[in-house]
């Protein structure tokens, strides 16, 4: 199953929360206006998203789509219960 640019942003992370910080690195999911107490989080098609921070959706959807893709082959393993963040 590949990501597209119709799906929404809050789809792509609920189902492949790993993605995240991929989008974190490419700008902002928030709208704050001045005068504005709290930010508001709008919903927003990955192309939205996209379009509202300057990067080109084509290259966006690639690093989504390889982060989601990574997830599907990785292998659980069991941490032993000493282990540091640094196993991690």
């Amino acid at each position: 199953m590949r990501i597209t640019a119709d799906w929404r942003v809050d789809d792509v992370l609920q189902r492949f929360p790993a993605t995240g910080p991929i989008f974190l690195q490419r700008g902002r999911m928030l709208e704050a206006a001045t005068g504005q107490m709290y930010p508001s989080y709008p919903e927003m098609t990955v192309a939205d998203y996209a379009v509202k921070n300057g990067v080109a959706v084509e290259t966006l959807l690639k690093a989504i789509n390889a982060e989601a893709e990574s997830g599907a082959f990785a292998i659980p393993r069991a941490l032993p219960h000493d282990a540091g963040p640094e196993a991690r």
